[in-house]
C-alpha cells in the first residue's frame, strides 16, 4: 500500500483529516480519521496519527479473506477479552461455519446476498439463539474489517434472522 499523504477538509460541522494512498490494485483511496475538530491542526494531527499507524500496521489486507480476517480479528480483540472456555469455544465454531461456507472468498467480494445465503445455510440446523450470536459476532467483525478500510459497508447490516423453528438450543 503506497501512501500519498494527508489532508484536512472544512466542513460546516468542523475540521476533518484524511489519508490518501493507493491500494495493491493502484486505486486511490482515502480514509477518514476518527473525530471533527474545531481547529485544521488536530484535524491534521488525527489525520497524521492514523497515517502513520497504517504504516505501522505493514498488513495489506485487501484481497484477505472473511475467514483470515475474522480468525485475525478474534486473536487481536477478542481472545484476551473473553474469559470462559466455553466463550472462546463458540467464536472457533463460528469461525469454522464461516470457513466452511466462504472457504477463502475475499471479504471485499461478499455482498449482503452471499451473506443472507450463509445466515439461511446456518439456520437450517440451529436454534434462534445460535443464529442471533453467529449473526452478531460476524456483524461486529465486519464492523472493524468497516474501520480497517477493507470494505465501505457492513454487509451484514439488515439481513434477516432464519432457523430452525424446532430446536430450542
Amino acid at each position: 500500500m503506497g501512501y500519498i499523504g494527508t489532508t484536512v477538509k472544512k466542513t460546516n460541522n468542523g475540521y476533518y483529516g484524511y489519508v490518501n494512498y493507493r491500494d495493491g490494485n493502484g486505486n486511490r483511496k482515502q480514509r477518514k480519521a476518527k473525530g471533527r475538530f474545531k481547529l485544521k491542526r488536530d484535524a491534521k494531527e488525527a489525520a497524521t496519527k492514523l497515517k502513520l499507524e497504517l504504516e505501522e500496521s505493514n498488513i495489506d489486507f485487501i484481497d484477505i479473506s472473511f475467514t483470515n480476517y475474522y480468525r485475525k480479528w478474534f486473536k487481536l480483540y477478542k481472545a484476551n477479552k473473553v474469559k470462559s472456555h466455553s466463550g472462546k469455544y463458540q467464536y472457533e465454531l463460528i469461525g469454522n461455519y464461516v470457513e466452511k461456507y466462504f472457504k477463502q472468498k475475499k471479504l471485499k467480494d461478499i455482498r449482503r446476498s452471499d451473506y443472507q445465503g450463509f445466515i439461511n445455510w446456518y439456520g437450517k440446523n440451529h436454534s434462534y439463539e445460535s443464529v442471533r450470536k453467529l449473526k452478531g459476532a460476524c456483524h461486529t467483525c465486519i464492523d472493524y474489517a468497516v474501520d480497517d478500510g477493507i470494505i465501505n459497508k457492513n454487509f451484514t447490516n439488515n439481513v434477516e434472522i432464519s432457523y430452525d423453528a424446532n430446536r430450542t438450543r
